[in-house]
């Protein structure tokens, strides 16, 4: 769905968001004939929403979920930013690891069946 990087970044945008609502009108297709396409939504949309569920559902802290965003501000911005040069790479795998749970549960629309065990440090 997402063809490769041009240099100096990713210029794909529109086609790719223009081709997944295809593919998402498809699939709702296969559960309603009648369904129509999403109101307008944008693909700052997951992002938000991702941020959103990650603190409100799944516990993950708002400096490890600015992290996985790559934003910039409370705990990363000012005088704290210049002495915290923290990358958060176990902390960011676990939160996403967390949502790709989350995401699978809604997908395979059944309970989570695995467990996750945190491992002693």
């Amino acid at each position: 769905m997402f063809s490769a990087p041009a240099a100096g970044g990713y210029q794909g945008w529109s086609t790719s968001k223009e081709a997944l609502d295809a593919r998402l009108l498809e699939v709702c297709k296969k559960h309603d004939r009648k369904a129509q396409p999403l109101p307008y939504w944008t693909l700052h949309d997951l992002r938000r929403t991702m941020s959103t569920i990650m603190a409100d559902g799944l516990d993950v802290p708002p400096h490890v979920i600015e992290a996985v965003i790559n934003h910039i501000s409370g705990h990363k911005g000012g005088v704290h930013g210049v002495y915290n040069r923290a990358q958060y790479e176990r902390q960011k795998r676990l939160a996403l690891n967390k949502w790709a749970s989350y995401l699978m549960t809604i997908v395979a629309d059944e309970p989570e069946k695995v467990v996750s065990i945190r491992v002693a440090s």
